[in-house]
């Protein structure tokens, strides 16, 4: 392969890269992020439009700044709710 060949791919790699999925991206699918503490083990859906943050942050980033309202732990891990659940995890589970 020339050397160009490897520009010419490189360039197309980083013009395929992903975005991030945001605030907004969840609100406008209609979507719930599920909470998870893994601390104390409480779980929880949330509609995207009630947190507190810009519209264009990134959700895999919103864990870092919510702690857990039971046990206080900061150690919050986020997911988006599968769409075979459009009413929630928590709501599936209470089935």
């Amino acid at each position: 392969m020339h050397k160009s060949d490897y520009r010419c791919l490189t360039q197309v790699k980083t013009s395929l890269a992903i975005k991030p999925v945001t605030l907004s991206d969840l609100v406008r699918a209609n979507k719930l992020m599920w909470t998870y503490s893994r601390d104390c083990y409480r779980e929880c859906d949330l509609d995207p439009a009630s947190i507190l943050l810009p519209s264009d942050y990134s959700v895999s980033l919103v864990g870092t700044r919510m702690h857990c309202t039971r046990c206080g732990s900061r150690k919050i891990k986020i997911e988006m709710t599968p769409e075979l659940h459009p009413s929630g995890i928590v709501a599936m589970r209470s089935r």
